[in-house]
């Protein structure tokens, strides 16, 4: 967020005042996180998290963790209710209450498909849905647009770029995440505990395994994802290994469709949330395909 409002105000001479109200967004941007953290853990039953026990697994928490996350929200209007005037609370809060319902829609929606396992509905357009609502509404969209927000510069054209671009970041952090959480699940990474396999998440891993293999092959899925069986969960990962799908993830290419539409203005009308609201000149449904003429 800093970084975001610094390169938006490079002439502006900073206050005491200044410093002070950045300061307080900062702290409720990282309160933001740690709540976001508390409900995800929970929901995936994660073990660790930077090399630490998850909150809810710290004797004595357990289920009071939903109630800390909780708290950890109420504080965020308290802080900005104590530091800003009503105008530019309010405008920093309806960035929040955003990022609140994008979020939790966004949990829904991945703990609904997963729990379905209906692997028909794996597919790329869903993890594209999840990524937009789950993981680029608080991790990249909300910094950049309480940036603007501070800077007096939030209007329709900043917030679609915003939210254009965001979508894609957030795409590609997620494929990131995904790929992380399956070499955790072997044991070769630590920080945050694997589950995407047991938990039977709608992962790029997942998706790119359904969307290239073979009848024989999606069987050995079907039989063996979503399960906490070490059994099952090593077949699924001797799957992973057998389609060679890690070693070409999507991060590259990504990045490089990425850096390509910012160079080229493509966000402005083309970009995810374009394709998913109807709108825009792209034809392709998939946001891991090149638009046409973008090849």
């Amino acid at each position: 967020m800093l970084s975001a409002y610094e390169s938006m105000n490079k002439d502006l001479k900073i206050t005491d005042e200044l410093v002070h109200q950045l300061q307080v967004v900062v702290t409720t941007v990282e309160m933001l996180q740690s709540y976001f953290y508390f409900w995800d853990d929970l929901e995936d039953e994660s073990e660790t998290r930077l090399n630490k026990p998850c909150w809810h697994l710290v004797h004595n928490i357990g289920m009071m963790a939903f109630n800390d996350a909780c708290i950890l929200r109420s504080f965020i209007d308290e802080v900005l209710r104590q530091n800003f005037n009503l105008e530019m609370r309010d405008k920093i809060m309806n960035v929040y209450h955003q990022v609140y319902f994008n979020s939790s829609m966004g949990q829904h929606f991945d703990a609904e498909v997963s729990r379905s396992r209906n692997y028909d509905n794996y597919t790329m357009e869903t993890y594209d849905m999840i990524c937009l609502l789950k993981s680029s509404a608080y991790a990249i969209k909300s910094p950049l647009l309480l940036a603007l927000v501070l800077s007096n510069k939030s209007n329709k054209e900043s917030i679609d770029i915003v939210e254009n671009l965001s979508a894609d970041i957030g795409i590609l952090i997620q494929c990131h995440n995904d790929v992380i959480d399956y070499y955790n699940t072997k044991g070769n990474v630590t920080g945050k505990s694997g589950s995407d396999i047991q938990l039977g998440k709608c992962s790029w891993v997942a998706a790119a395994v359904l969307r290239n293999c073979t009848a024989a092959q999606r069987r050995i899925f079907v039989e063996n994802y979503g399960s906490t069986d070490p059994e099952k969960v090593n077949r699924i990962l001797q799957l992973y290994e057998e389609l060679t799908i890690l070693p070409e993830w999507p991060h590259k290419a990504t990045w490089t469709r990425f850096k390509r539409r910012r160079l080229t203005g493509y966000y402005k009308v083309n970009g995810p949330l374009a394709r998913i609201r109807g709108g825009g000149a792209a034809t392709n449904s998939s946001a891991h395909s090149e638009p046409s003429g973008q090849q």
